[in-house]
């Protein structure tokens, strides 16, 4: 066929995909914002920020409570309008390249579709705490893994250190002499850094570990995921024994630390510092 003359490729509105992708050129390295992107593109990814959007939207809340929790879906609908929120700010008012086209105020009827759901009516609180029987058969399992899984269980139920929190101290971060632990503020959730006091039983953890893990990059060794899958391990072999381990989550020991705190005295401006 004839090419007409002065015709020109139409540009194509855009997608999630294409948001997400924009939006990670500054999170190459953040493997769990990666993880949750390819989720969210592998169901939605081809969908337009149009007037159908809100409807894809509910549809995708629907399939996925079916398989997560209302908290995972939360934090995927809070990542699409992260993305979204990120073109507003440094776009101007068109988004435009050989690809794609779009207003900003598309943008912005996207981020008000995904706030128009609402979706924060469910309860989220927990106060579950791990009984004795249940530490006792999953240390019991942890301490049959070849890696340090035993010492992230133990730091974990002491300290109430969140995990990525965990799997990031390095040596250099801890005073075994004054028993502290200073968290800069770029691994902690909140972006602000903290100082950490520990008790005379992690001190007493630490020094053993020192021994497996003295020159290596992290206290632990282990990557986010490394811990993820030992952790899913550990509790498994646990459930054999202990069934009710099943339901139980590694945030529950961060309640289960703090708690041990209030029964010992602890004020609450003192457990602050801690959680």
């Amino acid at each position: 066929m004839k090419r007409i003359k002065g015709t020109r490729k139409m540009k194509q509105k855009l997608t999630i995909e294409k948001v997400l992708d924009l939006y990670l050129l500054g999170y190459t390295t953040h493997t769990r914002i990666i993880s949750k992107a390819k989720v969210i593109k592998d169901k939605i990814g081809k969908t337009l920020i149009d007037e159908r959007f809100i409807y894809i939207l509910r549809a995708y809340i629907k399939e996925r409570e079916e398989v997560v929790c209302p908290q995972t879906v939360r934090h995927e609908l809070n990542l699409i309008t992260a993305a979204l929120k990120d073109l507003e700010i440094n776009y101007g008012l068109q988004i435009s390249d050989r690809a794609i086209d779009m207003k900003i105020a598309e943008v912005q009827s996207g981020i008000k579709a995904i706030r128009s759901l609402n979706y924060i009516n469910y309860d989220n609180e927990r106060d579950r705490r791990p009984s004795e029987d249940e530490l006792f058969w999953l240390r019991t399992m942890a301490r049959k893994m070849p890696n340090q899984m035993i010492f992230a269980l133990e730091l974990a139920i002491e300290t109430g250190l969140r995990k990525n929190e965990l799997i990031q101290i390095t040596w250099s971060m801890v005073d075994l002499k004054r028993q502290i632990i200073s968290l800069p503020k770029e691994i902690t959730k909140m972006k602000k850094g903290r100082k950490l006091p520990f008790s005379k039983k992690v001190q007493e953890l630490l020094i053993t570990l020192q021994i497996h893990t003295r020159t290596k990059p992290t206290i632990l060794n282990m990557k986010y995921d490394t811990l993820g899958s030992a952790w899913k391990r550990c509790r498994e072999q646990a459930w054999r024994k202990c069934p009710s381990v099943l339901t139980l989550r590694w945030h529950d020991f961060r309640h289960e630390a703090i708690s041990r705190l209030a029964e010992k005295g602890w004020s609450i401006p003192q457990m602050m510092v801690v959680s």
